[in-house]
């Protein structure tokens, strides 16, 4: 089952500790809920992807056993309420996006689930066919000309949350924490996400 801890860096005030405490037992308590209901599943189920592709129940059991959730209070760039490792399967979330998507109904669900769309074969291949994508579309602004710099490539990384690749991922996991929140029958998100769920838009 996914597991839950929390990180307290230095300099944090009093009010942001109680924070990262409040979103890291609301998340760690969602994973118990979650945890005991998946498991009271007959197997085996699928859910379709918005690609064509679908998510076993073998492979959401792999990602959600090796999933941890780490709560910081960490500041990330623009456009990111934390981050993900697809080989660990680690995602480091701040606690004011646990607590944000906490407070809509659905919400805690929905981010939750969105982290494990992340860790599926299908969210890694989006993710690395869209920064392809992107990487590409930089290079060709460039011309011929100029060079890939690494200098270049880091500004480029830090300019990707801006560029409609970076969305496309982000719509995928969208789109697909709400096929599996509707599967196991959770409560519906009563809001729309940033990048909303317009997946596959820039290739219509």
């Amino acid at each position: 089952m996914a597991s839950v801890s929390s990180k307290i860096s230095d300099g944090l005030s009093p009010d942001i500790i109680a924070a990262i405490g409040k979103a890291r037992a609301s998340l760690a308590a969602f994973v118990d809920r979650f945890g005991a209901q998946v498991g009271g599943i007959a197997r085996p189920w699928t859910v379709p992807f918005p690609d064509g592709s679908v998510l076993t129940s073998d492979e959401f059991e792999h990602v959600w056993n090796r999933l941890h959730f780490l709560v910081v209070g960490d500041a990330f760039g623009p456009g990111y309420g934390g981050v993900f490792d697809y080989a660990s399967k680690l995602s480091t979330i701040r606690y004011s996006t646990v607590l944000g998507w906490g407070a809509h109904p659905g919400g805690l669900e929905f981010i939750a689930l969105h982290e494990v769309i992340h860790g599926c074969e299908a969210g890694d291949a989006v993710r690395r066919a869209q920064w392809d994508a992107y990487r590409t579309h930089r290079k060709a602004m460039l011309g011929r000309a100029r060079r890939a710099t690494a200098k270049r490539e880091a500004a480029w990384a830090s300019e990707y949350h801006a560029y409609p690749q970076f969305a496309e991922v982000e719509e995928f996991c969208n789109l697909g924490a709400r096929s599996v929140a509707d599967h196991f029958q959770l409560p519906p998100l009563i809001a729309i996400p940033t990048h909303g769920f317009e997946y596959g838009d820039l290739t219509r």
